[in-house]
């Protein structure tokens, strides 16, 4: 047994190690042939150091797929290992934005992967087409956040991926569709070391590390154990790269691994704001990847999903122009309102009337009226300059003689009264939902204990009947706990059916 007081020695191996050139077998030698019966190779598609991906139809099912042909030069024990574990990964989690894999085997002594053919560049090729190397930031959310939910799911069948970058990431463009992100390349991907059977053996052969240097967390930089944090943080590192057009890290870019370490390990990173300053990322989005990228993983959104929830969060309390139209409506009712008036007023320009003359008539007009109807005043000597207008015998009482006409003033506007606001029905359901925490707390105590945020369905009918619900789990105890818990009726029910996620911060506990 190693003195626990020395350090182990390492040799890093990156992934660029495995991309550099080698004495390949001519893939033209593998056109053509039938791997285990069923795939026919037609076309080599690319590939790097380590393997080789082809085209080949499937003539059992009559689709196209891609072939990851290990090179026979790079068939070790460990690199096959490597590969069946990869296949058995991403087979084992069914996700539209994770590559699905179709099959494994051996061929002539090296392995392969039979996987979906997706038709587009990978994210780094993507953003090259782009100006500036970069994504706005609605869009780079959503893009990249399915692909973050992915990789949880990923996790959640207790494996890391270690090496996410935009070169693991497809962008899938299908007709018709919009782009849609696919995380791919499982290579090297490993068991969860919190959920690992220490019986397992390991896949990396002992005194190598394998990692691609600008992506690398501190946790791979310092050759410690890895685990689902350590994706998050290559994760962060990726959107920084898509939102800013460069890594965080400007300074260590042509520099030898080592310095990319230095930096991963010892140096903050340069703050969003700094690097794309003219970007206009809001400041939420910004420090929540930043956040990502501490170097203390307890410091760090400690799930995939929770890191694409904060990013949620913050993409909801920014000024999006994806925002729906029932985003505005109370400034849509103010605008039309005054619309109304300003068209009103004009009309009654145009033909000459004050527009107060439509109200309701006053008590006095008539008796005001008769007094301008006056008998005409006949030719003889000259007329006082203020003669005393005398009261006409055929009128009422309630005449206001001896006032002229010339001095009334106009009776004011009854003050504007202000246009009520309609309540935000989602922010008055939010409201209610935080009362109900010791509820919510209740069932996951039941349930497992050990739950830090839960993320429930929430659903309102133009009756105000809320109903709630765990996505994917409805029919779980948790599930119908939590929907007895969160049912009831708003006072004043939503102009339509309302449906969004809530996310509860809860504190985890654990069973005896």
């Amino acid at each position: 047994m190693s003195n626990p007081g020395q350090r182990s020695r390492f040799r890093l191996v990156t992934v660029d190690d495995l991309d550099a050139p080698t004495d390949e077998v001519p893939v033209d030698d593998f056109i053509g042939r039938t791997i285990a019966g069923r795939y026919i190779i037609r076309a080599h598609l690319g590939g790097g150091g380590m393997a080789d991906v082809f085209r080949a139809s499937d003539e059992e099912l009559g689709i196209d797929v891609a072939i990851k042909l290990l090179k026979p030069e790079m068939a070790t024990g460990e690199m096959r290992a490597r590969m069946i574990q990869e296949a058995r990964a991403a087979a084992q989690v069914r996700h539209p934005n994770l590559v699905r894999v179709f099959g494994t085997g051996k061929l002539d002594g090296t392995a392969y992967i039979a996987m979906e053919l997706l038709d587009g560049p990978n994210l780094e090729a993507y953003l090259r087409e782009r100006p500036g190397e970069r994504l706005p930031w609605h869009e780079a959310l959503e893009l990249l956040l399915p692909a973050l939910e992915a990789l949880h799911a990923v996790h959640e069948r207790g494996y890391v991926h270690r090496d996410i970058k935009p070169g693991n990431i497809l962008v899938a463009r299908e007709p018709g569709c919009p782009p849609r992100a696919v995380v791919i390349d499982l290579g090297l991907v490993k068991p969860d070391r919190a959920l690992r059977d220490a019986a397992g053996p390991p896949t990396t052969e002992v005194g190598r590390v394998l990692c691609t240097p600008g992506y690398a967390s501190p946790e791979q930089a310092a050759q410690l154990p890895v685990d689902r944090r350590s994706d998050v943080y290559s994760m962060a590192i990726t959107l920084y790269r898509v939102l800013a057009g460069r890594p965080p890290f400007q300074a260590a870019r042509g520099k030898p691994i080592y310095v990319w370490f230095h930096h991963h390990v010892n140096l903050d990173p340069t703050l969003l704001a700094d690097a794309a300053g003219d970007a206009d990322i809001p400041p939420r989005i910004a420090r929540v990847i930043e956040s990502a990228l501490a170097k203390d993983p307890a410091d760090r959104p400690q799930s995939m999903l929770a890191f694409a929830e904060a990013l949620q969060a913050a993409a909801a309390q920014s000024t999006s122009p994806s925002r729906s139209p029932f985003h505005y409506w109370p400034l849509g009712i103010v605008l039309a309102q005054a619309l109304i008036v300003l068209f009103a007023w004009r009309v009654a320009t145009v033909s000459g009337e004050d527009p107060r003359a439509n109200r309701a008539k006053r008590p006095t007009e008539s008796v005001l009226n008769r007094q301008v109807s006056k008998p005409p005043v006949p030719s003889g000597p000259s007329i006082p300059l203020e003669p005393t207008i005398q009261p006409d015998p055929t009128s009422t009482p309630a005449a206001l003689p001896e006032q002229p006409i010339a001095t009334t003033p106009p009776a004011a506007d009854p003050p504007e009264q202000p246009v009520p606001r309609r309540p935000d029905p989602i922010a008055v359901i939010r409201r209610t939902l935080a009362r109900r925490v010791p509820a919510v707390q209740a069932c996951a105590n039941e349930a497992t204990g050990s739950i830090e945020r839960l993320a429930v369905v929430v659903n309102i009918d133009i009756a105000g009947r809320v109903s709630a619900h765990v996505d994917g789990a409805a029919d779980s105890p948790l599930g119908r706990c939590l929907a007895r818990a969160l049912q009831h009726e708003l006072a004043t029910p939503p102009p339509r059916p309302l449906s969004f996620t809530h996310v509860f911060k809860l504190r985890p506990t654990s069973h005896p």
